[in-house]
């Protein structure tokens, strides 16, 4: 178990999961910074390609776009601060745990809640179509024991989830991850 701070999104970023959890890890690792100025520091997506860049806004609900930021772009943030940082998207739980055990906590992409993923085509029948989880949302993967994972959500705090269920989600949505090193 690592003691990683929780910082919630709210008010500020009601669609900041992804910078308010790089922000908790970052804060862990002992850097100075907030989350606002992380979320103006992540790419943007000059399209609606997540691996780019945030789509959208972190800070307002926008009908008909998939408002995120996948792994490949929040890592050159992450190397700013820490440059040993790196997208390890399709990383084991397994990895996670080796990770979790050299002192690096992860930012993972898995649902609120670790709720099962309602998988989906987001702009289907466009030239911008992405197979993606509906609910998705950011959090922070903290520790694990025998039977559970922990993670600091900057929606819903500290909380475990069993280590079948997390993995289960993980895996669904594609293994996306960040470890901040």
């Amino acid at each position: 178990m690592l003691n990683v701070p929780y910082i919630s999104q709210y008010p500020d970023l009601p669609l900041g999961c992804e910078a308010t959890s790089l922000t908790e890890l970052l804060r862990y690792k002992g850097i100075s910074v907030t989350k606002n100025k992380i979320a103006k520091e992540i790419p943007k997506s000059p399209n609606k390609n997540p691996n780019l860049g945030f789509v959208g806004s972190q800070y307002t609900r926008q009908e008909g776009i998939f408002q995120t930021i996948y792994p490949k772009a929040l890592e050159k943030t992450a190397k700013k601060y820490r440059p040993n940082s790196a997208d390890i998207t399709g990383a084991s739980v397994e990895d996670l745990e080796k990770e979790l055990i050299k002192g690096n906590p992860s930012v993972v992409w898995i649902t609120a809640n670790c709720k099962d993923a309602k998988m989906g085509y987001w702009y289907k029948g466009t030239s911008d179509q992405i197979w993606v989880a509906k609910n998705l949302h950011v959090s922070t993967l903290t520790g694990f024991d025998k039977n559970y994972y922990y993670l600091t959500d900057p929606a819903l705090g500290k909380y475990k989830i069993s280590k079948s269920q997390f993995k289960h989600v993980y895996n669904t949505i594609g293994k996306k991850a960040l470890v901040v090193r």
